[in-house]
């Protein structure tokens, strides 16, 4: 009788999902939900100081002062893009966010005591 040598298997599929565990494991969800939490931190960046002196909304062309400067519609100021502007302030387009910005009438007055 003869014995046949058969060699032994190797496993070469470190990096691939192992099909015998199951998909809702702890260990793989703590994985993908820290991954997806520290891509969202280096993605975000926070919106640039901008102050809203004032806004002229009702006429055809509306226009509001940001940081001492004089925008409208489509302009860009501190890598933020003017989408609107209205009584209630000018909304802005940031890193693929929306933010609102109060007008100055919007807000609230502040009384300081001397």
């Amino acid at each position: 009788m003869e014995i046949i040598a058969r060699p032994k298997p190797k496993y070469k599929a470190a990096d691939l999902r192992n099909p015998f565990r199951s998909p809702f494991d702890e260990t793989v969800n703590e994985k993908a939900t820290e991954k997806k939490a520290a891509d969202l931190k280096t993605i975000e960046k926070p919106l640039p100081a901008l102050a809203v002196q004032g806004v002229i909304w009702g006429g055809s062309f509306p226009q509001a002062i940001i940081n001492d400067k004089v925008v409208k519609v489509g302009d860009v100021i501190e890598g933020a893009s003017i989408i609107g502007i209205d009584k209630d302030g000018v909304e802005v387009s940031f890193d693929k966010r929306k933010y609102s910005l109060p007008s100055p009438a919007g807000r609230p007055v502040s009384s300081k005591k001397p």
